[in-house]
């Protein structure tokens, strides 16, 4: 179980540009990925939940309902149960937690190795590291006015293991997972006072015992930001609206499927007087 969340400058990590114009604009483009590897092989990818916190976007969308995930973010599941040949030899051995696409900001990665303990000794296996679809990536940035930048995000990224457990009676078990993801997104970047971000971020992964499927997992999560911002002598004005989704779709076996989904959409105004600091015009639809 990976426990993460991002942080100062990867707090909206879909929205931050390519390069930094400045000290008060974050970078790295606009595509994370949590990779798990063990020692120095891929095991694992899965897209971020682009969690929004009660402050988030404007503080009054999170009236009276604060953002998906944002009092509790859930632990993200990575099955290595195909490296079981390697991490039981004895040896030592490296779990590596990274985030792609991290380039100023800070995330908190947390994980947790949770084992299953059989009755049975173990007295071999293996591990394939088989081919996949090598990473599709490309992100442009384009100035289409002197105040408009629009900048577009593609990615698809695949992995695909198996490994396989002699036991001490002689049955063999085989493991295997494959996963598949895809992203993209339009960023629209009008001056420094308004933005525009739509995007997708979609995880398959599946494993198999034996050869048979055992677990699929399909998380799509799409997300719609839009945020102004104005001010004159006297006050100041935020204008937002958000709208997302976290799907997550499991199927077990051929028996049964487990379906999660939230919603969220909000707009909201938030006016303030820069003259009278403790005045907050609240507008109420």
């Amino acid at each position: 179980d990976l426990y993460a969340s991002g942080h100062e400058c990867e707090e909206f990590w879909y929205t931050n540009l390519i390069s930094s114009t400045g000290p008060q604009s974050c970078a790295g483009g606009a595509y994370r990925e949590l990779n798990v590897y063990v020692d120095g092989h891929l095991a694992g990818a899965q897209h971020p939940f682009p969690v929004l916190y009660t402050g988030g976007v404007n503080p009054l969308l999170w009236r009276p309902l604060t953002g998906i995930l944002s009092f509790d973010i859930p632990a993200y599941r990575f099955d290595l149960t195909p490296f079981l040949a390697w991490l039981i030899d004895g040896q030592a051995h490296n779990i590596t937690l990274f985030v792609v696409g991290n380039y100023q900001g800070n995330w908190f990665l947390d994980g947790v190795l949770i084992l299953h303990e059989a009755p049975q000794g173990v007295s071999g296996g293996s591990v394939e590291i088989l081919p996949a679809d090598p990473r599709v990536f490309e992100e442009t940035s384009q100035n289409q006015s002197k105040t408009l930048v629009v900048q577009k995000m593609q990615n698809t990224a695949a992995f695909h293991v198996r490994g396989s457990l002699l036991l001490g009676s002689g049955q063999q078990l085989t493991s295997e997972i494959e996963g598949h993801l895809t992203a993209w997104s339009v960023n629209r970047f009008e001056g420094a006072d308004s933005q525009e971000t739509t995007g997708r971020f979609l995880s398959v992964l599946t494993s198999y015992r034996n050869g048979a499927q055992s677990r699929s997992t399909i998380s799509n999560y799409p997300l719609e930001v839009k945020d102004f911002s104005a001010q004159d002598k006297t006050t100041f004005q935020l204008n937002a609206c958000v709208k997302f989704d976290r799907n997550i779709d499991t199927t077990f076996g051929s028996d049964y499927v487990v379906v999660l989904q939230n919603h969220m959409e909000s707009c909201a105004v938030y006016n303030r007087s820069l003259t009278n600091r403790s005045q907050i015009n609240v507008q109420e639809d």
